[in-house]
């Protein structure tokens, strides 16, 4: 089985807080990976593919089975005078139409914490930071 590697943003410039949503997951696609998917999936758009790989990883996520396989690390970092939340989703997706590709996400959110950010949500904040020290 050979395994494709893939990095995926998630864009969250717009969000509030730490929620992870699938829907803006952006994929960084190689011509090579492309071509593939759309050999594997000739009636479909790479749009259509990317909401095929937002579903699964969602899934994955909201399942809350991880294994070595599918992993989550967080955490907050120092950014100049700021911190930065960050959120990593490493998961394995296999489509049925491709059973010999393995695709392995690398997904990855980071959020600004600034002063602004912080008072709007600040219970949300509080009770993730609370969280995080434990």
């Amino acid at each position: 089985m050979k395994t494709i590697e893939v990095e995926a943003y998630v864009d969250c410039d717009d969000c509030d807080y730490f929620i992870f949503i699938s829907e803006k997951i952006d994929f960084v696609w190689d011509e090579d990976t492309k071509k593939i998917l759309l050999n594997a999936y000739p009636n479909s758009q790479i749009e259509e593919i990317n909401d095929m790989f937002k579903e699964a990883i969602s899934d994955i996520y909201f399942s809350g089975k991880l294994n070595n396989n599918n992993k989550i690390s967080m955490g907050i970092t120092p950014e100049d005078e700021n911190y930065k939340y960050f959120f990593n989703l490493y998961c394995m997706v296999i489509l049925p139409e491709l059973p010999d590709y393995q695709f392995k996400f690398s997904v990855m959110m980071e959020l600004l914490l600034t002063e602004e950010r912080l008072l709007s949500n600040f219970d949300e904040y509080i009770s993730f930071i609370n969280f995080m020290g434990r």
